[in-house]
């Protein structure tokens, strides 16, 4: 869908937000990469066609693509209402410690998620 902003202030603020994207992007695979660089290993699995193709200089795109099938599950019942998240792969749990990022940060929420429906 095209995005058509004829405001030169709204043009700046998305410039600024893809030029932030961009570093988030570049310091993910900075950090990924450094990682495996220290300990040596390679990631094997971020590869659909080819699951045995393991590399040292993972991309950004392909990490994050690893996370794709991460859910959350919403349970209500009469009183209350429970929240599941989907199981890590080993795969995401390696990606994660690489990055510096608790796995904690995908546990099932404990307060309420505000709901927009």
């Amino acid at each position: 869908m095209p995005l058509y902003l004829r405001d030169d202030e709204r043009i700046r603020g998305l410039l600024l937000l893809l030029g932030i994207a961009l570093r988030v992007l570049t310091l993910t695979e900075f950090v990924a990469r450094r990682d495996l660089a220290a300990t040596g290993e390679k990631l094997k699995g971020l590869y659909a066609g080819n699951p045995n193709r393991a590399t040292d200089q993972p991309t950004a795109e392909r990490l994050l693509q690893a996370f794709d099938n991460i859910t959350l599950y919403r349970f209500e019942t009469e009183n209350q209402t429970q929240y599941e998240v989907a199981p890590l792969s080993p795969l995401q749990r390696r990606i994660l410690k690489a990055l510096g990022i608790p796995t904690s940060v995908y546990a099932p929420p404990v307060a309420p998620i505000i709901d927009t429906g």
